[in-house]
């Protein structure tokens, strides 16, 4: 397939590299908004409706930084507001990594 890297192409006919990169994106994007990452699970429907709707081009997903600052106002709803409160005593933060 030959792919335009200037016209959208739907998510679900992205190749693989393509599909990768926009991963990494939405990592670092999400990264930045919460201290601990998300499994792929739980974002992935919204990354494609995301990629759908913002109809996005695989030549977007060339540079981290800039598709990870597009991608930040719409995976604002996985900040962590309350991340900072969650392990505010370094004792119990230690006691919880040697529980698991």
């Amino acid at each position: 397939m030959n792919i335009q890297p200037n016209k959208h192409i739907p998510f679900a006919q992205l190749s693989t590299s393509h599909r990768f990169l926009y991963m990494v994106s939405a990592t670092v994007a999400i990264g930045l908004l919460r201290p601990w990452s998300l499994n792929a699970e739980e974002i992935s429907e919204d990354l494609m409706r995301i990629w759908d709707e913002q109809k996005y081009t695989p030549e977007d997903v060339l540079s981290f930084s800039r598709m990870a600052d597009r991608l930040k106002p719409h995976l604002a709803k996985y900040s962590g507001q309350d991340a900072c409160t969650r392990f505010t005593d370094y004792t119990k933060r230690q006691r919880r990594k040697a529980a698991n």
